[in-house]
This record gives structure tokens, sequence and C-alpha cells, in this order.
């Protein structure tokens, strides 16, 4: 814990990286929900039509 507080531009550019990765992976949730939502609308969809 010490090495990381010795160096606050270090500690800067760790929190942006992590706060990237979050952003990142909220986005592919995101891209994930919403391809399984339209996969699942455009199924029943095409089940109720034919």
């Amino acid at each position: 814990m010490k090495k990381i507080y010795l160096c606050g531009e270090r500690k800067a550019k760790v929190s942006s990286l992590s706060i990237r990765k979050a952003l990142l992976t909220y986005f592919l949730f995101m891209v994930d929900n919403s391809f399984y939502f339209f996969y699942n609308g455009a199924s029943f969809i095409f089940n109720n039509t034919f």
C-alpha cells in the first residue's frame, strides 16, 4: 500500500485505468443485453408471424 501512495501520478494512472476498465465492462454488458433483447424480440416476432 505504501508503494502506491509514494507516487501520486501512478495512483491517478491506476484509478483512470480502473475507471476505463469499468466503463468498458459496462459498455460490453449493455451491448450484450441489447443484443439478447433484440434476439428475443426478433424470435418472438418470427414465431408469431410464421
